[in-house]
């Protein structure tokens, strides 16, 4: 009964019934179906330190499966050049011709990531084109004939001005 007072006292357990009985009275207690910790409480310092936690082992996945497609399709380095207006760019040198139409139509891999400036039309057809993918994910999560499994990471975040300063010269896609 001491961890059941302590647990009440913290917010941990309800009383959600009490029936009576010959010589004592029985309770019973049920535990909220979730709650919020500061994070103070965990192992994370805060919410950015979480999410990144969370999707490392995806980003690690995708880096991977990434340079195996391009491997397998002949990427042939790394292309470091000086541009229009003088700055140094690095890009991954992507396969070209038949190597480039082979990859895109028999592995169905495409990686996609930029910084791109959107006004709200634009942003919300982005918005609804994620709904979209994101609909296709019913169902879809069991192995089953004819398919074959692929990651989809998309994200659609504003970013500030502070976070492009951050960035620097924006990403090649």
């Amino acid at each position: 009964m001491y961890r059941v007072r302590q647990f009440l006292e913290a917010g941990l357990l309800t009383q959600t019934a009490e029936t009576g009985r010959t010589g004592r009275v029985r309770r019973r207690y049920t535990a909220p179906g979730g709650f919020q910790l500061p994070f103070h409480l965990t192992p994370f310092g805060d919410l950015e330190a979480q999410l990144n936690m969370l999707t490392r082992h995806l980003d690690g996945l995708r880096t991977r499966a990434m340079a195996r497609e391009l491997t397998h399709y002949g990427q042939g380095g790394i292309l470091l050049y000086r541009d229009a207006s003088g700055n140094v760019t690095l890009e991954v040198e992507m396969p070209d011709g038949a190597a480039r139409h082979a990859m895109m139509t028999q592995s169905r891999s495409d990686a996609f990531m930029d910084v791109l400036h959107l006004d709200d039309a634009q942003a919300a057809r982005a918005q609804a084109l994620l709904e979209e993918l994101r609909s296709m994910r019913l169902g879809a999560y069991e192995p089953a004939v004819g398919r074959q499994p692929y990651l989809i990471q998309v994200a659609l975040v504003r970013l500030t001005p502070e976070d492009v300063q951050e960035l620097g010269a924006p990403p090649s896609s």
